[in-house]
């Protein structure tokens, strides 16, 4: 994990402590946060903010979101980043 993807982690994290303070603008900067990322293959960032709002909507009492993250979500992330990172250094050999 490099510096810049530290940084990321910390900046998703603070959007998900304005979400938690009912800023009424925070996750619509959490999107704008995440479109470069996409295209940049920062998938920790990307995860990270899955399971943020995962846990803000668990936090709020949904039952779905309790269950994904006790149930799927530690083994989910792992495979998704790992396939992610798969397919990225495959689309940078071609």
């Amino acid at each position: 994990m490099n510096t810049k993807d530290i940084s990321d982690r910390e900046i998703v994290a603070e959007f998900f402590e304005r979400i938690d303070q009912r800023d009424e603008e925070a996750a619509f900067d959490l999107a704008q946060f995440c479109l470069p990322r996409i295209v940049e293959g920062n998938f920790d960032a990307m995860l990270d903010t899955i399971e943020g709002l995962s846990r803000a909507s668990a936090n709020l009492g949904s039952p779905h979101a309790q269950a994904f993250l006790s149930e799927d979500w530690t083994s989910l992330r792992a495979i998704l980043l790992r396939r992610l990172r798969r397919s990225a250094s495959k689309g940078k050999t071609q």
